[in-house]
């Protein structure tokens, strides 16, 4: 009796295994394709950082270049939307969900940022204006530049032996002490270069001779400074050129 049972046991067993395997089976079946994104960016967070400075987060990544157009920006006071803040820069940071916006000085009131024409990386646009109320402040401007953006980007492989450059910091910067602060170099030596800006937001630095191939370099600034004078810890951006032979 005892036998018996155990191979009734041991068939149970056996046909429970072969349900279960069906059932992961089914789960390799077809599969519904994830819906394409055709949503716009929305706001996710405003903040206030000091007098000058005022950081919007959206809920996805952003196209670099309407995420940094002033156009696309506008805050105003609550309650008084003929008292407008002057945008004089916006820089998409690292991450390319949060843009820094620098502003003329603001009050610790409400005020009110909208936006328009900013897309996401799927070309997805904000039509028509959304808006975010915040409260401003008065603080003074301590906010240390950054960099916020950089091609190539640090650790990168295979740059090409005559590149561009290309730096953006997360607010305008005196063009001077970038001059002053910026060194390039490898374990040949210095590296000279040439050094260009448009707006003292976006810089394009530019060899004088082409690199060589395979080689680690390192850019190194030093002392950059911005227009209140708050100074950007040191900071490195390292690449290696392509080896030409491959």
């Amino acid at each position: 009796m005892l036998k018996s049972n155990r191979n009734l046991f041991v068939a149970l067993a056996v046909a429970a295994c072969v349900a279960y395997v069906a059932c992961e089976d089914d789960d390799d079946g077809p599969t519904t394709p994830p819906r394409p994104d055709t949503d716009p960016p929305t706001i996710s967070a405003v903040e206030a950082i000091d007098i000058n400075h005022v950081e919007v987060t959206f809920n996805e990544p952003l196209d670099r270049g309407t995420a940094e157009n002033t156009d696309n920006y506008l805050i105003v006071t609550s309650g008084a939307p003929e008292d407008t803040l002057t945008i004089g820069a916006v820089a998409l940071k690292s991450g390319d969900r949060t843009v820094s916006i620098t502003t003329s000085d603001m009050t610790n009131q409400q005020l009110v940022v909208f936006i328009d024409g900013v897309r996401d990386q799927e070309g997805n646009e904000i039509a028509n204006p959304i808006q975010r109320s915040f409260t401003g402040t008065n603080d003074l401007d301590t906010t240390d530049p950054e960099i916020a953006y950089s091609s190539p980007a640090n650790n990168a492989q295979d740059v090409v032996t005559n590149p561009l450059v290309k730096i953006t910091f997360s607010e305008p910067i005196l063009f001077q002490s970038l001059i002053g602060g910026t060194t390039w170099s490898s374990t040949s030596g210095n590296v000279d270069f040439t050094a260009n800006t448009e707006d003292s937001l976006h810089v394009t630095l530019t060899p004088t001779a082409v690199l060589q191939e395979n080689t680690l370099y390192t850019i190194e600034f030093t002392g950059i400074e911005d227009l209140a004078g708050n100074e950007m810890a040191t900071e490195e951006l390292k690449f290696t050129t392509t080896d030409l032979a491959d």
